[in-house]
């Protein structure tokens, strides 16, 4: 337990100092160790509030967040050239659908990373999330009816998530 708090601290801390000097590009000594000093300073108030807000959820980047950030990455990509071919064409060909999409929410964050990945992919929005359903525009036919097959469903409802609050 102990071991996995201070790996955490330390991810964290890497994290914070590595996007402090990405952002920055600062390299000397002085802004080198304001950006240590910062860094250190928000993860103790993250620790911090931590104790406090227990309304959090762990983000931990295992093999399969990777896997499923692979997968939406070529969504995207397919998205974005069906969208694009609907565009160039003489005929648009859109069809724009509204459909809800039914799931079976293991967790809220499970939901909410399908939401967002709807939305991420080029021709569909999430228009609507309520209890077990995410209502959503969709600019063709062919597009809400691959969102109708489940697999994104499948993909962004991680079942070792963290369970809903009850």
């Amino acid at each position: 337990m102990f071991v996995n708090f201070v790996d955490q601290r330390a991810l964290h801390l890497v994290a914070a100092i590595a996007l402090w000097w990405v952002l920055s590009g600062k390299s000397d000594w002085l802004m080198l160790s304001l950006g240590l000093g910062s860094a250190v300073f928000s993860v103790y108030l993250a620790r911090r509030m931590l104790s406090i807000d227990r309304e959090i959820h762990p983000f931990v980047i295992s093999r399969k967040l990777l896997v499923f950030w692979g997968w939406l990455a070529r969504a995207i990509v397919r998205a974005n050239l069906d969208v694009m071919s609907h565009i160039f064409r003489a005929r648009l060909g859109l069809s724009p659908t509204w459909v809800r999409i039914y799931t079976d929410p293991k967790s809220e964050v499970g939901m909410a990373t399908l939401a967002n990945a709807i939305t991420l992919t080029p021709g569909t929005v999430s228009v609507e999330v309520e209890e077990g359903a995410i209502f959503v525009h969709a600019l063709t036919r062919d597009a809400a009816e691959q969102l109708q097959t489940g697999e994104m469903e499948r993909r962004a409802m991680d079942p070792g998530a963290v369970p809903r609050a009850a």
